[in-house]
């Protein structure tokens, strides 16, 4: 193909490509060690496995608003998502934005009853298999799910967060008078 042509594969983007943001100066003090809420996973066939030692943050965990980006964002951590999106109403109640010039239609979906969304943040990566340490940066109680040019369909997402529901009737003793060969 003529390298100087538009329509060869040279000169085509991807239709999301990769945010680069600076990252973060490391901190200056050591971080401090606080005592940690230890969470145990199961471990199948008496196998050992790793713990989650789960530590609260300084203060209150932030409430924050999870956005789920129909993109590969390049990038983890905080970010001025107020800056990026500016979101309306529409009509029909959906929430509109723009991200990077393509027209967005969005939803909250809240998390099911009993559930907290949290942010965690990791201190050190373990090694081998030691027990790693995360620390509660914020926590959230739904989820913007966002689609490109209008509300993302009703499954993916919004069908996940009702498995929880699904899994627990699933999961449930069966009371006796329902059992095989009982009418």
């Amino acid at each position: 193909m003529d390298p100087s042509r538009s329509d060869s594969p040279s000169h085509w983007t991807a239709p999301y490509p990769k945010l680069q943001l600076p990252s973060r100066p490391a901190s200056r003090r050591p971080a401090r060690r606080r005592p940690a809420r230890h969470t145990s996973l199961p471990s199948p066939g008496g196998v050992a496995m790793a713990a989650v030692r789960l530590r609260p943050g300084s203060g209150a965990a932030a409430p924050l608003q999870a956005q789920l980006l129909p993109c590969a964002v390049g990038y983890h951590g905080p970010a001025p998502v107020a800056a990026f999106l500016r979101v309306q109403r529409g009509p029909g109640g959906e929430l509109l934005t723009s991200f990077r010039g393509r027209r967005m239609g969005g939803r909250d979906l809240p998390l099911p009853h009993g559930y907290r969304g949290m942010v965690l943040q990791e201190e050190d990566p373990p090694h081998g298999d030691e027990d790693r340490c995360v620390t509660v940066t914020g926590t959230f109680d739904a989820i913007r799910d966002w689609g490109v040019d209008g509300v993302p369909p009703t499954g993916g997402l919004a069908l996940a967060l009702q498995w929880g529901d699904i899994a627990q009737a699933i999961h449930a003793p069966v009371p006796e008078s329902h059992e095989e060969g009982d009418p």
